[in-house]
């Protein structure tokens, strides 16, 4: 685990003016820094004594806990990919359901909740799924989109208001949150995010609308 996500943060903790020795050393919980002038570094402090939780990594059902601790703080968008969205009335879909009921009360609040399916002209089991989940979260005011061209829709992301986000294996599916081996990291940074949104803003202009 330590190492996927010294690699992920040697891979991209330079775009953003961290100091990677620093920050692999606190890891997975990064300072906030600040530049230290004549030194080819930037140091790590901390701000007013306080760190801040820029990266974690989360495994298995933790993903249920981190998604509705970061919905709860949405006050503009919502957008999600994921492979699989299911909605299901079995037991182990109990923690999931509250999350989508979350989502649903947030769109009834004004906040622009955004979800893009895997849906393919194939009419597979799993496309036939996502299109019925799609229709029901029209209902509830959640605009939703698929890819044109049968293109596959693989990735499992969670943004919300652009400074906050979830990226990983996760699917919004009982099964991936409470029988799989599934690891995801929560960022609490804009500048982290920023590429990420612009890329998901652009997939999302080029999608079709369910």
């Amino acid at each position: 685990m330590r190492f996927v996500l010294e690699y992920f943060l040697k891979q991209n903790l330079p775009k953003f003016g961290f100091c990677r020795r620093a920050a692999l050393k606190k890891a997975p919980y990064l300072p906030v820094v600040e530049r230290s002038r004549g030194s080819p570094y930037q140091r790590a402090t901390l701000n007013k004594g306080l760190a801040m939780d820029i990266l974690k990594v989360i495994r298995n059902e933790q993903f249920l806990a981190a998604a509705q601790g970061i919905l709860g703080q949405a006050r503009h968008s919502i957008d999600i990919c994921t492979y699989k969205f299911e909605l299901s009335q079995r037991a182990d879909a109990r923690g999931l359901n509250q999350l989508i009921e979350y989502l649903y009360a947030m769109a009834s609040e004004d906040v622009h909740v955004r979800v893009l399916l895997n849906i393919t002209g194939r009419r597979s089991g799993l496309s036939r799924l996502n299109e019925n989940t799609g229709r029901t979260l029209k209902t509830h005011g959640i605009n939703v989109r698929y890819l044109p061209d049968n293109r596959c829709q693989h990735a499992k992301m969670l943004l919300v208001d652009r400074s906050m986000g979830i990226i990983g294996s996760h699917n919004w599916s009982p099964k991936s949150m409470t029988e799989n081996f599934e690891v995801s990291v929560v960022i609490r940074h804009a500048g982290y995010l920023k590429e990420i949104q612009a890329h998901f803003e652009k997939i999302w202009e080029g999608s079709k609308e369910l």
